[in-house]
């Protein structure tokens, strides 16, 4: 294929780390001014391409009705494959009214939720806050009216909820030391029931601070329970789970300020990527670190908070890709993953399969459940209203998206 010498690459690099699990990105050059498509740029180990050096494929005449119907000019050709990723998302109640936050790079989104009887939906018009953090918000967590947002600044910041939407409320800094050790904080957890003002994160140099809301911006305590980053959190009144990508779950004894237990899974090849805790149960969710292997399916771990947090059993899913969140109700068991699908099973030994929600987002970043509202985010926001009781396991599966 002849490539016009007068073209223009739209950010190559940027191209690469957005589209780093497809297949590229386009190539445009120009006639006159009209910008036109000439070429795919791929990227990795491809038949017309290696590593780190694009080119191009011949297919490009598949894409270029796709391309017209969607872009007119260059700026919405810039728009288009720099589209943010949604990342994170949040629901909460006010007044007894559901909302959604969800943060997509450095920006913050917040809608209240219809009351709808359709069982899924999807969420537009959502209000906005630019540039809330310098770099990118990597996970956020709420107590009452009150969202907590952490990034790679790194700091972590406070918003709150008023009758004229999401205002911002105060900054929590990070000791001097570790703001300049460590790039991140890539989650978050906040504490439910008693000491429910407290609320932890963890950064991508193994440390997790606890603050109080209370009181004051410094956190209260720190401590170091792994070697590499912190990728989840789960909290109560007693204990702080976190799991790391140095393949460990710890477990932090809050009220003795020291390390209780440090959990390595069985399998070399797995380690944890989420985890969700009740007071008799803790699951935490894995991935396998070779993608080779599409046979090992991610598994779910249980651990006994009233048996020194020992291992109870380990379970296969059926998700085909990594298991992104994990969260128990009263009677069900939900995960999501970076597969699509959300899937609901009884808290059974084994867990017992209720319904799999399919979404037309692409692969599930995170997701959230509070009082029958169900929201995921991935290259979009999807919402579901199940009902999340066993007794419903017909009606659900009539529903599956």
């Amino acid at each position: 294929m002849n490539i016009s010498n007068n073209y223009k690459r739209i950010d190559l690099l940027l191209a690469k780390f957005l589209l780093a699990n497809d297949s590229g990105g386009p190539l445009v050059s120009y006639n006159g001014q009209k910008p036109v498509l000439t070429g795919i740029v791929s990227w990795g180990i491809i038949p017309c391409g290696t590593p780190g050096t694009p080119s191009v494929y011949t297919r490009v005449y598949k894409f270029n009705d796709w391309i017209a119907q969607k872009i007119e000019s260059i700026f919405q050709l810039n728009f288009y494959i720099n589209r943010e990723t949604e990342k994170r998302i949040d629901v909460y109640e006010k007044n007894g009214i559901s909302h959604a936050v969800y943060a997509s790079k450095t920006h913050l989104f917040y809608k209240e939720l219809p009351q709808r009887k359709e069982l899924s939906y999807e969420i537009e018009n959502f209000g906005r806050i630019k540039s809330t953090h310098s770099s990118g918000i990597r996970d956020l967590t709420a107590i009452d009216n009150t969202i907590y947002s952490c990034s790679m600044d790194p700091n972590v910041k406070s918003w709150m909820f008023t009758n004229t939407g999401l205002v911002y409320q105060r900054t929590y800094d990070l000791p001097r030391s570790d703001r300049f050790s460590s790039l991140w904080s890539p989650c978050m957890s906040s504490c439910p029931g008693p000491r429910r003002d407290l609320f932890a994160t963890g950064l991508d140099c193994g440390t997790i601070y606890v603050f109080d809301s209370r009181f004051r911006n410094n956190p209260i305590s720190h401590y170091r329970p792994h070697t590499r980053d912190v990728n989840s959190l789960a909290m109560n009144a007693e204990y702080i789970l976190s799991t790391s990508l140095d393949k460990t779950v710890s477990v932090w004894d809050q009220r003795a300020g020291r390390t209780m237990k440090s959990i390595t899974f069985p399998g070399e090849a797995h380690f944890p990527t989420c985890i969700n805790m009740r007071q008799d149960l803790v699951f935490v969710g894995t991935r396998t670190w070779d993608k080779s292997r599409s046979w090992d399916f991610p598994k779910l771990h249980v651990l006994n908070p009233k048996d020194d947090f020992k291992l109870v059993k380990s379970y296969s899913t059926e998700h085909t890709k990594s298991i992104t969140k994990v969260h128990l109700t009263h009677e069900c068991l939900i995960t999501s993953s970076e597969d699509g699908t959300v899937r609901i099973a009884s808290l059974t030994d084994p867990p017992k399969p209720i319904a799999t929600l399919r979404s037309e987002i692409g692969g599930i970043n995170d997701m959230d459940y509070l009082n029958g509202t169900l929201a995921v985010v991935g290259s979009g926001i999807k919402v579901w209203c199940p009902k999340l009781t066993c007794s419903t396991k017909r009606v659900q599966r009539n529903n599956n998206k």
